[in-house]
């Protein structure tokens, strides 16, 4: 049987033992976010495995008798758990991870235990002096107060994660030989351990690590490397493993030249924002299917002649570059060249098999090919002042598309169901013809748009309309829309009727808006923001979960009763709000600050399980 407790409104405040059902063989959901203990949880002879109380952040002690039976312990994310109670001799798996208040683990850990997962526990300072021997994986990453590992490592251990362990003094010790994975990103400490790393290794991951010692020679195992920020100017070896398939050398400031020639078994290589790479290897592994160069500033060509195995291909940011090769490979799926300033033209046959093509921000891009690949799902070529048109007839299969206004085509593929529109230059936007779109952006892009001719699609889910400060009304909204996101527009007063099946609206600097339209039933997620002339919010519905008005200069008051579900309550700024209505006991944010005139002391609902575990943020 698998136990999840996870959410807040089946266990009470009042309910302290809680009886499971032996007939439950799958799963059990026991709603249980909102109290602070469960001393009283009674497992009876049920033969449980699994207990997943992930994300109880309320939680300040778990049952004092967990089932002999458990084989699996995760109490991640229990932001008020501060100790662990003793642990079964079954359990092989235990997380622990994100529990920012737990300082200390058991100094016994179980003998079977396999795996312990205590990342951004950033209280604890120590592990247990001696693991268990069957430890398999260890993760401590994010440990900032961890100053030390055990002295002994158990030798069974073969994945070791202590990244970003700023504080963490390398082993005094080898590193176990069975060990295949480290990762020491950001252990600012480890300096020469790379030259002692366990000839099994098969994974490396050593960046940020800014006066490392480079590594004599890698393992000759080694199957990926991650070496990301590394300032030194010659920061790879000058031969690297032959069995190596991933290097990522991303970030790497000072780095001037690849390795040549690189493994013949690498399939990825990332090299990207590496300002001083002036040029890649002219001839790269015929395997390699990934290549990421983008941000490379001083990268002015790439190879003329590709691997035909590559795949996905990004060379974006790079200014320097002109041109891509003229004939790319067969079987590149993604291309990616966005804010390449001085690329003027693609090649004029894009290869059949590509379905993913991001060439925005190119000013000097004047016209795409045509025809576009038959396969391309994915288009975005906006923010291309010196592009005219699309082609005339655009991919079968294209679902989403990002342009400007003013080159959008009067006709759109049926298969469009993602629209992003940029660049306005119009002061009407045509009906849609797409049947089955989804999602409408319109984004920077309509500063000079006065009017949206209706009706919008049927199918829409998803509208979201920034910067359109010259459009005074809306289009009827479809009943399909669940997000409605408006900001900047300086001219809408109102909001048309709101579509029963909206679960998000957001509203951001609509500054002559005044008040709501009747909020739907389902909503569940309600931002007000910048809104400065809103004087009332209508009834809110029972639904609310999350509720944010902000500097809404001109609210007295926020509508009463709140609601029963309502978790996150947000009213920065808004300057003559004079009281809240009580809160109802599932809140578990408040944050009032920069009301002056509300009371000195927050309503905080009373009641076992809720002192003490509110966020809270007043005045």
């Amino acid at each position: 049987m698998v136990v999840t407790v996870k959410h807040p409104r089946f266990w009470g405040p009042t309910r302290r033992v809680l009886e499971l059902d032996p007939r439950l063989s799958i799963r059990l959901c026991v709603q249980f976010r909102s109290v602070r203990a469960c001393p009283g949880l009674q497992f009876g002879s049920l033969t449980i495995t699994h207990l997943n109380f992930r994300g109880c952040f309320k939680l300040r002690a778990l049952p004092s008798a967990l089932p002999a039976t458990l084989a699996t312990l995760d109490c991640s994310w229990c932001r008020n758990l501060t100790v662990l109670p003793d642990l079964p001799a079954s359990l092989t798996t235990l997380d622990c991870s994100d529990c920012s208040k737990l300082a200390t683990l058991p100094d016994v850990l179980p003998a079977f235990l396999a795996t312990l997962n205590c990342s951004s526990c950033s209280l604890l300072t120590a592990l247990p002096k001696q693991l268990p021997a069957s430890l398999a994986t260890l993760k401590c990453s994010y440990c900032i107060q961890l100053t030390a590992l055990p002295k002994q490592l158990p030798a069974s251990l073969t994945s070791l994660d202590c990244s970003d362990c700023h504080q963490l003094a390398p082993p005094s010790i080898a590193l176990p030989a069975s060990l295949t994975s480290l990762d020491c990103r950001g252990c600012n400490k480890f300096k020469a351990i790379l030259n002692k790393v366990p000839a099994s290794l098969t994974a490396l991951k050593c960046s940020g690590l800014a006066e490392v010692a480079r590594p004599n020679a890698l393992p000759a195992s080694l199957a990926t490397l991650n070496c990301d920020g590394c300032r030194l100017r010659k920061a790879l070896p000058d031969q690297l493993p032959t069995s190596l398939t991933s290097l990522s050398c991303r970030g790497c400031e000072n780095l001037e030249a690849l390795p040549s020639p690189l493994p013949a078994s690498l399939t990825s290589l990332d090299c990207s924002e590496c300002d001083n790479l002036k040029a890649l290897p002219s001839a790269l592994p015929a395997s390699l299917t990934s290549l990421d160069c983008h941000g490379c500033e001083l990268l002015t060509a790439l190879p003329d002649q590709l691997p035909a195995s590559l795949t996905s291909l990004d060379c974006s940011e790079c200014n320097e570059l002109v041109a891509l090769p003229s004939a790319l490979p067969a079987s590149l799926t993604s291309l990616y060249c966005s804010e390449c300033r001085g690329l003027a033209a693609l090649p004029s046959l894009l290869p059949a098999s590509l379905t993913s093509l991001d060439c925005s921000e190119c000013s000097e891009l004047a016209a795409l090919p045509s025809p576009l690949p038959a396969a391309l799902t994915s288009l975005d070529c906006s923010t291309c002042p010196r592009l005219a048109a699309l082609p005339s007839v655009l991919p079968p299969g294209l679902a989403s598309l990002t342009c400007s206004m003013r080159i959008l085509p009067t006709v759109l593929p049926d298969s469009l169901t993602e629209l992003r529109l940029d660049d306005g230059g119009i002061t009407s936007l045509p009906a849609f013809t797409a049947p089955g779109l989804l999602q409408l952006a319109m984004q920077d892009s309509t500063s000079e748009l006065v009017t949206m001719q209706g009706p919008l699609p049927s199918t829409l889910v998803k509208l979201d309309v920034q910067y359109a400060p010259a459009l005074p009304r809306f289009p009827a909204l479809p009943d399909s829309l669940g997000t409605l996101r408006v900001s900047y527009g300086s001219a809408l007063k109102a909001l048309p009727r709101l579509p029963p099946q909206l679960r998000a609206l957001e509203l951001e600097a609509l500054p002559v808006l005044r008040t709501l339209p009747e909020l739907p039933h389902g909503l569940t997620s309600l931002r007000v923001k910048k809104c400065e002339n809103l004087r009332s919010l209508p009834e809110l519905p029972a639904s609310l979960a999350e509720m944010e008005v902000s500097s809404a200069k001109h609210l007295q008051a926020l509508p009463a009763p709140l609601p029963s579900a309502l978790e996150v309550l947000e009213c920065r700024g808004c300057t003559q709000l004079q009281a809240l209505p009580p809160l109802p006991p599932s809140i578990v944010h408040l944050n009032c600050g920069a009301c002056p005139n509300l009371p000195p002391q927050p309503p905080l609902p009373s009641g076992s399980g809720f002192e003490g575990s509110v966020s809270l943020s007043w005045l």
